[in-house]
């Protein structure tokens, strides 16, 4: 993998039941990083640089809400493209069963 060094880090990584924070990012103070989940006021982001990682709605909406507040904002994915509510491939479920039966 590549380094890529950021004073705040925000995941997008989709609905709160499937919270995940990868572990290289579990021990970084609160202060430098958030999960989209606990990002519902965007204003303290006003003016800063802010990474998102992850490629879905919730990048997305996340990305578009820190614009909104003046935030220089770049969004991170191991896709090639951003995807979401997209055909399931492969043995993984449909979104809307993953939100059902968790």
């Amino acid at each position: 993998g590549h380094r890529f060094p950021a004073r705040r880090v925000g995941l997008a990584v989709g609905g709160t039941q499937f919270r995940v924070m990868p572990k290289q990012l579990m021990d970084l103070p609160a202060a430098l990083v958030s999960h989209s989940a606990d990002c519902s006021h965007v204003d303290r982001f006003a003016g800063r640089r802010v990474a998102i990682l992850g490629a879905g709605a919730s990048a997305i909406d996340l990305a578009a809400a820190l614009i909104d507040v003046g935030a220089a904002t770049t969004i991170v994915a191991r896709a090639g493209s951003i995807r979401f509510n997209s055909e399931p491939t492969g043995s993984r479920p449909r979104l809307l069963s993953q939100f059902i039966n968790p």
